[in-house]
C-alpha cells in the first residue's frame, strides 16, 4: 500500500512541478530559477539534517556528515555524476518549459524515460526483456510520434 501512495506523491510531484517552474520563470531566467529553486531545497535539507540530528541524539544515531565513514570513493564519484544527472536535466526543463508547450514535452521525457530505463536495465544489469515490455516500448515509441506530429 505504501509503494502507491509513494508512487502516486511522486507522479503528482513530477507531472504539477513543470507547469510551476513555467509560471515562475516568466519573470526570471532559468538559471536564476535554479539557483532559488536549489537554495530553497538546500535549506529545506538543512533543517530536516538539523531536526534529525537534534532528534537522533537522544536515541544515540546521530547522521553523520563524513561522507566518507559510509561511502567509498567510487559511491562519491556516482554520487556527484548522480547529482549533475538531477540538476543539469532540471535546468534544461526549465529552458525548455519557458519556450513549449509543458505538457508536450512532459510526454516526450516521460516517454523516452521510460525506453530509456528498460533499455539500460536489460543492457547493464541484465534484467530481462520480456514481451509485455517490448510491447510497453513499441507502445510508447508509437505514442511519442503521434504526439509529436
Amino acid at each position: 500500500m505504501i509503494y502507491v501512495i509513494y508512487t502516486l506523491f511522486v507522479v503528482i510531484c513530477w507531472s504539477v512541478n513543470p507547469f510551476l517552474k513555467k509560471i515562475v520563470n516568466k519573470n526570471i531566467l532559468p538559471l536564476e530559477y535554479s539557483i532559488y529553486n536549489n537554495t530553497i531545497i538546500l535549506f529545506v535539507f538543512i533543517l530536516c539534517a538539523l531536526y534529525s540530528n537534534i532528534y537522533m541524539t537522544i536515541n544515540k544515531q546521530p547522521i553523520s556528515f563524513n561522507i566518507t565513514d559510509r561511502l567509498t570513493y567510487k559511491e562519491i564519484g556516482i554520487l556527484v555524476c548522480s547529482s549533475v544527472f538531477t540538476l543539469v536535466p532540471s535546468y534544461l526543463m526549465t529552458l525548455l518549459s519557458k519556450q513549449y508547450s509543458v505538457s508536450g514535452i512532459m510526454t516526450t521525457v516521460q516517454s523516452l524515460s521510460i525506453i530509456l530505463t528498460s533499455l539500460i536495465g536489460v543492457v547493464l544489469f541484465n534484467e530481462t526483456l520480456t514481451n509485455s515490455k517490448i510491447g510497453g516500448i513499441i507502445c510508447s515509441s508509437v505514442g511519442i510520434y503521434l504526439i509529436n506530429n
